[in-house]
């Protein structure tokens, strides 16, 4: 182990070794697979602050994968996100919102014609200056 971000840096890890320890990471503060068999322990056995933790770092994890696909214009990934992001807005009380949302993705994959269903994903999200990484939505 380094004591500090510098003398971390001066042992100059390879790649692969950066990779596992991010993997790591992830797997212990942004997974919630076994959140709910936690909530089910006792209260004198279970880490509330911790738990709550993790949520919020998937919560945020998933608000960064949804704003990095729309700032690069990746709307396949734009629309796998929302469907993680309906039941959440229905769970805080968003439920026009997410209906709104819902029903999007249906007619966009089940009623609309292929031909307005290309229409449509080309033009939710423009990019007036042309430069990398600056789509905007389509208000």
């Amino acid at each position: 182990m380094h004591s500090n971000l510098d003398k971390f840096a001066e042992s100059e890890p390879m790649l692969h070794e950066l990779e596992e320890m991010a993997e790591e990471i992830v797997q212990e503060f942004c997974s919630i697979e076994d959140l709910s068999l936690e909530r089910l322990k006792p209260n004198l056995e279970r880490d509330e602050v911790f738990e709550n933790a993790q949520l919020i770092n998937v919560y945020l994890a998933l608000y960064e994968e949804l704003s990095y696909a729309m700032n690069f214009g990746n709307i396949g990934q734009v629309e796998t996100c929302i469907l993680t992001w309906i039941p959440l807005f229905k769970s805080t009380g968003k439920h026009i919102y997410a209906t709104y949302l819902e029903q999007f993705l249906l007619d966009l994959h089940f009623k609309y014609p292929e031909g307005l269903c290309h229409a449509i994903r080309y033009n939710i999200l423009i990019n007036p200056t042309g430069k990398q990484g600056s789509f905007h939505a389509v208000d």
